[in-house]
Order: structure tokens, then C-alpha cells, then sequence
């Protein structure tokens, strides 16, 4: 479709059956998975004491996670 994303980026609909993870944004997003998953885990190992840290992994932790932060109210 051609049609602007952001930044007047346009992602041509051929993108999607090209392999390379430099022009395909769902294969740059598997190749890159672990690589991102690990340095933010060891960001949150740091110290962050003074934060609260929620780490959401699925949908049923996002339900619950939301049902306790609304009865805080």
C-alpha cells in the first residue's frame, strides 16, 4: 500500500516475503528477539531498589496485574 508509517517511512508490502532482517521488519523482530531479551534482563538486575518493577509475561498477568492496580483505588 505504500502508505506512510512515521517519519514518512513507508514499508513496501514486498518487504514481507523478503528474508533479510533488514527489510523485514517480523524477521528483524525473531532474529533480534533473544539479543534484546537478554539486555534487558540485565538491566533489570541492576539496581532498582528505589523502583517498582513490573515484568509482564503473558495476558493472564497483564489481567492481574490490572485488577490489582484498579482496586488500589
Amino acid at each position: 500500500m505504500r502508505e506512510e508509517l512515521w517519519n514518512g517511512n513507508r514499508e513496501p508490502l514486498s518487504n514481507f516475503y523478503r528474508w533479510d532482517p533488514e527489510k523485514n521488519i517480523i524477521r528483524w523482530a525473531w532474529v533480534h528477539f533473544d539479543k534484546y531479551r537478554r539486555q534487558y534482563s540485565a538491566k533489570l538486575a541492576g539496581d532498582w531498589s528505589h523502583l517498582s518493577v513490573h515484568r509482564l509475561r503473558d495476558q493472564e498477568e497483564v489481567a492481574m496485574w490490572l485488577a490489582l492496580a484498579g482496586s488500589e483505588n
